[in-house]
Formats: C-alpha cells, sequence, structure tokens
C-alpha cells in the first residue's frame, strides 16, 4: 500500500495563502488539522486521517469563502481540491478495511 504524501509544496503555499485577519483562526485552525491529517495519513493511521482531514478542510473552506478572488484565493482552493481528493479516497480505504474486518468475523 502506497502512503500518499501531498506536493512538496502544497503545505507551503497553503501557509502562504493567509487569509484576512477577521478569519485567520479559521485558516490556522484548518492548517494545524491538515499539518495533523498530513502526518497521520504518511504514519498509516488512516482513521485519524481521515478526521483530521474532514475537520481541516471545514475550516479551510470557511476562510476561503471570506478570501476575495484572486491568485491566493485560487491557491488555496487547489490545495483545498487536493485534499478532498485524499480525504476521499482514504474513506474509500477506509470503509473497504471495515468491511473486510466484519466479513472476517
Amino acid at each position: 500500500q502506497s502512503t500518499w504524501v501531498p506536493a512538496a509544496d502544497s503545505l507551503e503555499t497553503l501557509a502562504e495563502a493567509r487569509a484576512p485577519a477577521g478569519d485567520s483562526s479559521e485558516f490556522t485552525k484548518g492548517l494545524m488539522l491538515v499539518r495533523l491529517a498530513v502526518a497521520a495519513d504518511r504514519d498509516a493511521v488512516l482513521d485519524h486521517a481521515l478526521v483530521f482531514y474532514q475537520n481541516g478542510l471545514t475550516y479551510l473552506m470557511r476562510a476561503m469563502k471570506a478570501l476575495p478572488e484572486g491568485e491566493r484565493k485560487s491557491a488555496l482552493r487547489l490545495r483545498v481540491m487536493e485534499y478532498m481528493d485524499r480525504a476521499e479516497a482514504i474513506k474509500e480505504l477506509v470503509a473497504a478495511k471495515r468491511a473486510s474486518s466484519r466479513a472476517k468475523r
């Protein structure tokens, strides 16, 4: 099983896509949770990674809504889509793992 790791510049680009002052806490929480998700994903703790991705993406999407259209919002949107794709893949892996363990009972 291969472990997904984001592009080398993903987290750095995400960190550079600063949210407006009023929404910085949403952005900061989202960034922190996505970093935890990537670490859990890297360590193959997929059920934790999924929860971190889901919660982190919720915060990042709130922060993204507050950004004016432009380069920063576009960069953040691309990263959010990348992480959403990975969260969906993990969701499928976790569901398959659960189904497999139920079948063994």
